[in-house]
Order: C-alpha cells, then structure tokens, then sequence
C-alpha cells in the first residue's frame, strides 16, 4: 500500500487496465471506489464469506455478478470489465479468487447457490439469483438479468452501432460462406425492431453451420414474430436467442439435447399438444442452459413458415 500527496492509499483492485485506485485511508474494502472501479477483486476468505451471507440474507442494496475463475487459466471466462460497462453504474461486479471462492461457497455451495471453475452468479437485491455457465452470450445474458433491478442506471445499448456492425458482418460472412444474401436495411434499429434479429439470425447460421453442410441445412425465405416477443425481457440475451431461432428454423434443435425440445403441454385437463392460431402444436427450446433456464415458443403459421412467440421464463401468457 503506497499514499499519495493527498494521503490517498493505493491498491489494485481489479481495473480492466491493471492499474489502480484510489482508497480512503483506513478503508477495508472497495465500498468507497468511485464509479471508475469497473469490477473489484476478492481474495480474502473472509469477505468472501461476507458476501455469500449479504446475497443470500438479503442484506444489500444493489444487484451484484459475482464471478469465479477457471481452473485452467485462473481467470473469468468473460471479462469482468465487459459485465460491468453493460449493466452500468447500478450493478456491482465482483471476481472472487482463491480463498474469496472458497469463503464464498462455504456458505453458498451447501445451499445449491456456489459458482466454480469459470460460472457465474448473478444477485438482485431482493434475494433471487441466476447461474450461468460459460458460453455464448454471457455479457447480455449476465448484465442484463442483473441490471433488471437497477434500469435506470443501466447504459443503454447503442442499436444503431450495433446493427451497422452486424450488417457488415454478415456482409464479410457472405461472401466468404455461402450465406444466403441478407437484405441492406436502413435507419436506426431499435431493440424490438424484428430486423435486427432477421441479422442476428444470419450471422449465426453463416458462422456455426459448417460450410459442407450449408445446402442441407439451410435458412426458409421468410420467418416472422408475433406481437409481444419484442423487446425480449434482461435475462434473454439477443445473440442466445438468435442461436435458439436459427436451430429451430434449420431443425438442429431437434437432434440438441440442450434444447430439450417439445411440445407445450394443452394444460388444461386435456390430452395433446397446445395448439397455436394456425392448428399447429407449440414447440418449447431452450435458450440458455441449467434448470429454470428461459426458453423460446414457436409454432408454424398457415404457409408452414415458423413464427416465433414467446422468449422468457414464463409460459403464463399462453394459459
């Protein structure tokens, strides 16, 4: 611990850029970092412990990520930094590392609640938390359960940047796998504008279906969303959903058995499948992973092209 003129101690506490910040003197923790901290770090056993018993009692003020790191590079699996900047100033990110971990999940682990190896644990602050694995779609999935609490501190997402970058991304995917040419859209594109998804959808397909399997696995012409799908509730992430549609509009759900795909029980005292406005069964996929993961409800409209209904935690809508 070094001071400065002011009498400001210094200590690293997890910047993205590995310098540090400034600590009142006599402070025992991040508790007084400015906005600046993106992320701190937790390594003493204690305050791990302090944390499992905050979250899970129910006893702070603000949601926090808590987050493990992987046994192979004794890192997070997604920067902390990232997680951060996409929930905004109202969420709290924390790494814990070492015997931070192994405070934390002494208390946390024997409730079902631990987190290793690279997992993640998001906390709002009345008590509920969501467990994610490592995998694609972390940051929006994870920043954005998180920051449900916390909406108004939460940086808005730049719709524009992002669906100028992704049209010329499908562009270069285009060219260089097959890919079934995507109209050019224009103007700002909002998080419940479908064509954003319709190039979320084709950038997935050109990237994760093999070149060789591209003629037989290929995109419809047309799929559409009902109303009400849009905008997709926090804890759905756009890029995880647009992988759920894609393998759905190609039937790789069918043969994934993380999709845990079928069809949406009647529900009410009868036999069969739910049946959607066009006479055809509802289907259920799984968009993230784990138990009381969100999942994606879709059905085919009279032209046999599939309509997406619903993404989210909850079915009550349908009943």
């Amino acid at each position: 611990m070094t001071y400065d003129s002011k009498g400001n101690g210094h200590k690293a506490a997890g910047r993205p850029d590995g310098g540090q910040f400034d600590r009142k003197r006599g402070a025992g923790d991040d508790s007084d970092l400015g906005a600046e901290c993106a992320y701190r770090t937790v390594s003493d056993y204690d305050q791990g412990r302090k944390l499992a018993s905050d979250a899970i009692g129910r006893r702070r003020r603000r949601p926090v990520v808590l987050m493990s790191c992987s046994l192979r590079t004794g890192r997070p699996t997604v920067n902390p930094a990232l997680i951060a900047d996409r929930a905004g100033d109202g969420v709290d990110v924390v790494v814990l590392d070492g015997g931070g971990e192994d405070g934390f999940n002494s208390i946390a682990k024997p409730r079902g609640l631990g987190i290793w190896n690279g997992t993640v644990r998001a906390w709002r602050a009345t008590g509920t938390s969501y467990w994610i694995k490592p995998g694609f779609d972390m940051v929006d999935s994870i920043a954005g359960w998180a920051s449900w609490h916390a909406p108004a501190k939460a940086k808005p997402v730049d719709w524009h940047a992002r669906a100028v970058g992704l049209q010329a991304r499908v562009d270069a995917l285009e060219a260089c796998a097959g890919a079934p040419k995507a109209p050019d859209y224009e103007g700002m594109f909002a998080d419940d504008d479908p064509r954003l998804y319709d190039l979320l959808v084709r950038a997935v397909w050109a990237e994760r279906v093999p070149a060789g399997e591209k003629d037989s696995k290929p995109l419809p012409d047309r799929w559409s969303y009902a109303d009400g799908l849009l905008p997709l509730p926090p804890m759905v992430g756009a890029k995880a959903l647009a992988k759920a549609m894609m393998e759905a509009l190609t039937g790789l759900d069918a043969d994934s058995k993380a999709r845990d795909l079928h069809m949406l029980d009647n529900g009410r005292g009868g036999t069969g499948p739910r049946l959607g406005e066009w006479g055809h069964p509802i289907w259920r996929s799984r968009i993230g992973a784990g138990k009381g993961a969100p999942t994606l409800l879709y059905t085919r409209d009279d032209q046999g092209g599939i309509v997406f209904l619903h993404a989210g935690h909850h079915d009550d809508w349908l009943l």
